[in-house]
């Protein structure tokens, strides 16, 4: 029988080895701290492709709206999509204990060093590196740089204050002082993730940001008038935003994170986690790993390349602009701005199919380039 060792126990790995045992594998899970701790999420589950459905546990209401904030504010009716408020650590230990009942060997507390990856890979049979960024991997093989190539940034307070009349709807506000947004993501009525996500422009950051984020997200609390909700947990860190050019070392495959598999748009990953466990576990399977990229290009590919479009638009664009796009295809009453957006219009023709395929992909699961 197939050995296979996963180290990670976030959702990639707990995907990967729950996949495993279904699938008759003999699986040992590896996980630094215990599962469920130490998380870092704005805990929205975004199940962006429509191939996972409800999460099995931990969902805390259903996201049916969408409030956009610019120089103006714009609400957008996401009942149709596949977009829950979770509480991922209640999540990730019933995935835990599924894992368990169907045989996972799991080793809480227990770092897999660089050096021990090596002896874990004459070991085991195959390893599933779902570590994260750096991937333990990636300080094994010495490529952790490949992580900064393509990259986004965030900061994120969880607070405690009266958030009833925001359930159910996510906040996402963009200004224009960097190109990225920020979110008030509601938990319950006395609980949000409030927080602020980076992209860099020409590979660097707003100088001016880089060293203040804290105080960036304190300025969103006084302008949202949350100023005097209770901060009771801050984290953050980077998050890749392009699948690594390589994926498979020896017997080591990479999955979620540590493969460079979060949006470029807004990096969200939960889902794409989960799909890229179960398709390195498929992969061993097969024995064949040299198509591992493909099939998850197959997968993941018309949503990214779309993704990118559009921030790259975005950036092209700008911030006033993008405000006036978003007022004449949402709220349709703004032909008359048409004009003001007259130079972009040879990109805006070029990206119309691009956009169209956006908001489809985005609200309805339907990606497509």
């Amino acid at each position: 029988m197939v050995d296979i060792a996963i180290i990670g126990g976030g959702p990639a790995g707990l995907s990967a080895a729950i996949s495993s045992r279904n699938k008759g594998l003999n699986v040992t899970l590896f996980e630094k701290t215990e599962i469920g701790s130490n998380l870092k999420c704005a805990e929205g589950f975004y199940d962006s492709l429509k191939m996972l459905g409800k999460p099995c546990a931990g969902v805390l209401n259903k996201v049916d709206r969408l409030h956009l904030e610019l120089n103006q504010s714009y609400k957008l009716d996401a009942s149709d999509m596949n977009l829950w408020m979770i509480d991922r650590a209640t999540w990730q230990k019933t995935l835990k204990e599924i894992a368990i009942n169907k045989g996972v060997k799991i080793f809480e507390n227990t770092i897999i060093s660089a050096k021990q990856l090596i002896n874990l890979k004459e070991k085991y049979d195959w390893v599933i590196d779902c570590t994260g960024v750096p991937s333990v991997t990636s300080l094994a093989y010495n490529f952790n740089k490949e992580y900064q190539k393509d990259w986004a940034y965030a900061h994120q307070v969880t607070v405690s204050g009266n958030f009833s009349s925001l359930l159910g709807e996510l906040k996402v506000g963009v200004n224009s002082n960097f190109i990225g947004y920020y979110w008030i993501f509601p938990k319950t009525s006395s609980k949000a993730n409030i927080g602020l996500g980076l992209f860099p422009q020409n590979r660097k950051y707003p100088e001016n940001l880089q060293t203040n984020l804290k105080e960036e997200v304190n300025q969103i609390l006084k302008r949202e008038g949350l100023s005097d909700v209770n901060i009771t947990k801050r984290n953050g860190g980077l998050i890749p935003t392009r699948p690594l050019d390589k994926l498979v070392y020896d017997n080591i495959l990479l999955a979620g994170d540590s493969g460079g598999f979060s949006s470029p748009l807004h990096g969200e990953g939960i889902d794409l986690a989960i799909l890229s466990g179960r398709e390195a576990v498929d992969t061993i399977l097969e024995k064949d790993t040299s198509n591992y990229h493909s099939r998850l290009q197959k997968l993941f590919g018309a949503k990214f390349n779309l993704e990118r479009r559009i921030l790259k638009l975005w950036e092209h664009i700008g911030f006033e602009n993008l405000d006036l796009l978003l007022k004449i295809i949402i709220k349709k009453d703004s032909i008359s701005e048409i004009p003001r957006l007259f130079k972009y219009r040879s990109i805006l023709f070029e990206e119309y199919d691009n956009l169209t395929n956006f908001y489809n992909g985005f609200f309805y699961g339907r990606w497509k380039n």
